[in-house]
């Protein structure tokens, strides 16, 4: 591709702009911070000078963020980049916003999807929108667009107000870590890839009766990633389309969500089966008193040592999050879509399936400092250092051994980081809702009817902060379970409310 020389500033330059958005907004730091915006896109040889990089480590060895910064200068070989990483994930995001407060946070540093509205509204992060425009990959001169080279719902999780403010790295949606040792036991057969919730809410009773478990299953319905699954489970979109229409506003009372809900509370909630609980509270050595746990990759690193140890005395995998099934439809076999088995003119019997989950990002943000002092050269070298994961030398760097699933989907598809904490296991789970992909035995029609797919785990992705908390599920549940309230009434409530603050 014909290499595309863009327009540079200069430092001094720089500084007069910087000086003339701030003269030209209020007193207000929030109100100056959201000034911090280019329109250069600079080549790697005109960017010099430091930056910090605050992240975290899965372990003591763990030097991946130290090889994304090796990429990184592998094309911008003039900008020192110091990272911080003396903290684990846990501890890292639990000290995230003190360090965001006092401004002891690394000009780039790592950000969660949860955390990212609340930042950008407060303009402690840069808006990185007019760099992806056209943005550059200076190994090969060609334009990378951040909806192409991500995940549908990574990249979503990565705006706020329609701007992008994050670049993300890590792509975590849930799966079911499945006990297979109380299957056995209970005389059950190991799930296959296209059961559904109907199969497991079975299996979940028949091992409480054999097994004397009291909660075979735990999952933390009343987080969005599942509830907004259960919502979903008919393949309704619960609200208007991101980014491609000026009308904005809720699907919760259309009847198929009802339907949802429903399920969730009368077959999920209401049967005893499941602990309302995450996996990220529960311990390794705990993990043997339950068959379904709803987790992700990141509980998978949490319980690694312990899995991969003498300790772990039973059998287990990982499965596909279980799909809904629809309602069975007939159609007459044509000329153009016949098979051997199915010749035109017979009749055809589909049942559509609908499988979604909420998929958690995390990413690399550029905090935006309360003075004067940093340059626009300066928030020009951050931001191409966030943004370098679009690159794909950059996010397969920043997967390191296989402790992340990669936001961008070139790596994604890749084998080299599935094995991640043990080999041999079912690691088609760890991207498996992204595309639809045909199951074994499935025509081509019933296949077009299933609906699967990620969506953005937070509402804030889409909606403003103020309606986002309008939606309380556990106790539009509890009404409903405890009250009798019907669904219908308690969201006609909560959509009401969360269109005024829309």
């Amino acid at each position: 591709m014909k290499k595309k020389f863009l327009k540079i500033f200069s430092t001094a330059i720089s500084l007069l702009l910087i000086m003339a958005m701030i003269a030209g907004c209020s007193s207000e730091g929030s109100d100056k911070k959201t000034q911090v915006l280019t329109e250069a896109k600079p080549e790697p040889e005109n960017l010099v000078g430091q930056i910090t990089f605050s992240g975290y480590i899965t372990d003591a060895n763990d030097e991946h963020l130290e090889e994304y910064i090796q990429a990184f200068n592998s094309q911008y070989n003039n900008v020192e980049v110091s990272v911080i990483h003396d903290e684990f994930m846990d501890s890292y995001f639990d000290d995230l916003d003190n360090k965001i407060e006092n401004g002891t946070i690394g000009d780039v540093f790592i950000i969660d999807d949860e955390r990212l509205a609340k930042y950008a509204a407060e303009g402690k992060i840069l808006d990185l929108s007019p760099y992806v425009e056209e943005y550059i990959d200076f190994d090969t001169y060609e334009k990378i667009n951040p909806s192409e080279e991500w995940y549908k719902a990574a990249y979503e999780s990565s705006l706020y107000d329609g701007k992008l403010y994050m670049g993300a790295t890590e792509y975590y949606h849930n799966f079911i870590f499945v006990n297979y040792s109380l299957l056995e036991e209970a005389g059950l057969s190991v799930p296959g890839d296209n059961w559904t919730w109907t199969e497991l809410k079975s299996d979940a009773e028949i091992i409480k009766e054999t097994s004397n478990i009291d909660t075979p299953i735990v999952m933390d319905y009343t987080d969005y990633d599942i509830w907004g699954a259960f919502a979903r489970s008919c393949g309704v979109e619960i609200y208007d389309n991101i980014g491609t229409t000026d009308v904005k506003g809720m699907n919760l009372t259309h009847p198929d969500v009802i339907d949802g809900f429903e399920y969730l509370a009368d077959e999920i909630v209401n049967s005893g089966l499941v602990l309302k609980s995450s996996a990220d509270s529960i311990n390794a050595e705990d993990l043997s008193k339950y068959a379904f746990i709803v987790a992700d990759h990141t509980n998978l690193v949490q319980w690694s040592e312990y899995l991969t140890s003498d300790k772990c005395d039973f059998e287990w995998d990982y499965m596909h999050f279980p799909k809904w099934e629809g309602e069975e439809r007939t159609e007459v076999v044509t000329e153009a879509n016949q098979t051997a088995t199915e010749p035109a003119g017979t009749t055809r019997v589909i049942k559509d399936y609908y499988q979604s989950i909420g998929a958690t990002t995390y990413g690399l943000a550029v905090y935006v400092h309360d003075d004067d002092e940093h340059t626009q050269e300066h928030y020009d070298m951050c931001a191409q250092f966030a943004l370098y994961g679009l690159v794909d030398n950059g996010s397969e760097s920043y997967v390191g051994d296989g402790e992340i699933v990669p936001a961008n989907k070139d790596i994604a598809e890749k084998r080299f980081w599935r094995d991640y904490p043990v080999s041999g296991k079912n690691s088609s789970v760890f991207t498996h809702y992204a595309d639809h992909i045909a199951l074994v035995g499935e025509t081509e029609e019933a296949a077009a009817a299933s609906k699967i797919a990620d969506f953005s785990a937070v509402l804030t992705s889409f909606m403003s902060i103020e309606a986002a908390e309008q939606i309380d599920v556990e106790k539009i549940l509890n009404d409903y379970l405890k009250k009798n309230i019907p669904f219908e009434e308690s969201l006609q409530d909560v959509q009401d409310n969360i269109n005024k603050n829309w």
